[in-house]
């Protein structure tokens, strides 16, 4: 029998992929980490992220992370991006100006490639330039409506929406096929970028299926740290807008107000509450490494998402109900997901999300009704492995249909 050699699998963006420590890298990861290894030699190129964990290399049995360094000129536009548009939580040189790293470009360039992937639309400039690949762009969000929520009214916000629609049309537009994470957002492309509903295909966030803690573990991974036996309320979340947010008003509102609820914050939001005044029942984790995410969630009796703006799905829900966890959450934090309140999350506004929390601590029953239902929701089609599958008869498909385009010139 004929060996058939692997699909050569180019996939960039902006950030380091393992580890995965934010909602990005996370959907990448657990993606590709489920290609199936016979089929799939996948190389990713990202950006080197100062202070992490992150080196180039083999990262997996058929995935190789190559890392470039920012170049020297990026310190004096992150200067000047603070004083322009201070405390924006995200990069706009990653965004707009990657393609003038030439050592970015030239990995791009020197990676041999069946198909592309353009994991959000800041890589497929250089990505969609390589001959003979198959461009495929995986949107995370519909970007530009997530820029123009947040950064609209700002000083230069209108260029920066501008730029985003740009990249983004780009990226749709020079695509043979369109990954999106909800029917939500592959309508907003389809609208927004003229495009037919057919390139478009789900490809939704995910998360692990861990094992569920049993009450003594529950009880050991609190003591392990440090936590008393009074309830934890958990919230995970990047150094990004909504996140901060969403932060603040734990700490400002929900903590002080639930005394005999310890209340958790994990994620490189913490740094957006670094030297401010924080209740005694508040907790900053920090950047958590995967072992240590799967240790806070087996500890956490409930999770949080009081978030108000975004855009995709919240891999937070999902980790959430992935451990077993009754919600908490805004309505938006729902978004994408057919959850029901009271039966899978309970729906709270942000100024009622305390005595939602307080009454739900309360409810032995409620928690584990929330606690199976969430977990099984999950189980439904939400498990990494299940969507890897289905992103790989998708590259595959597209690859060997014979009369695969190449997207609009």
């Amino acid at each position: 029998m004929k060996q058939v050699r692997p699909i050569k699998l180019l996939v960039a963006d902006t950030a380091p992929l393992y580890p995965a420590l934010w909602g990005g890298p996370k959907r990448i990861w657990g993606i590709l980490k489920h290609l199936p290894v016979e089929r799939f030699s996948i190389t990713y190129v990202g950006m080197l992220e100062p202070d992490k964990p992150c080196k180039s290399g083999q990262v997996s049995e058929n995935i190789t992370q190559v890392l470039v360094p920012f170049p020297n000129h990026h310190p004096f536009f992150e200067r000047w991006q603070q004083r322009i548009i201070p405390n924006l939580g995200f990069d706009l040189y990653r965004y707009f100006f990657m393609d003038l790293c030439r050592s970015f470009a030239k990995a791009i360039e020197k990676t041999p490639a069946d198909v592309v992937i353009a994991s959000h639309p800041w890589s497929a400039g250089l990505l969609f330039k390589k001959q003979n690949a198959i461009n495929i762009y995986d949107a995370h969000n519909c970007e530009y409506l997530l820029m123009k929520n947040l950064v609209g009214s700002k000083r230069l916000g209108p260029a920066a929406t501008m730029a985003t629609w740009m990249a983004e049309r780009q990226a749709c537009r020079k695509s043979s096929l369109i990954f999106a994470t909800s029917s939500k957002d592959a309508a907003a492309l389809c609208r927004l970028y003229g495009l037919e509903s057919c390139r478009v295909t789900i490809i939704p966030n995910g998360t692990d299926l861990p094992d569920l803690p049993d009450p003594a573990a529950k009880t050991a991974a609190k003591q392990r740290l440090g936590l008393g036996p009074q309830p934890v309320a958990l919230f995970i979340g990047a150094l990004y807008p909504p996140n901060i947010q969403a932060a603040r008003l734990i700490a400002q509102n929900l903590a002080p107000n639930l005394p005999n609820i310890s209340f958790v914050i994990a994620g490189s939001v913490c740094k957006a509450l670094e030297g401010a005044s924080t209740p005694v029942n508040l907790v900053l984790a920090g950047v958590l490494c995967e072992e240590d995410l799967q240790l806070h969630l087996a500890a956490a009796d409930a999770g949080l998402n009081p978030v108000l703006q975004g855009s995709g799905v919240n891999i937070k829900m999902l980790d959430y109900m992935s451990a077993g966890l009754p919600v908490v959450s805004t309505p938006f934090g729902c978004r994408g997901l057919a959850l029901e309140d009271n039966i899978h999350v309970i729906k709270s506004s942000p100024h009622n999300m305390a005595n939602a929390l307080a009454s739900l601590m309360a409810d032995v029953d409620a928690c584990a009704i929330l606690s199976k239902n969430a977990r099984a929701f999950v189980e439904d089609g939400f498990g990494w492995e299940a969507i890897s599958l289905k992103a790989s008869k998708a590259i595959e498909g597209l690859l060997h249909g014979g009369n695969a385009g190449r997207g609009e010139p």
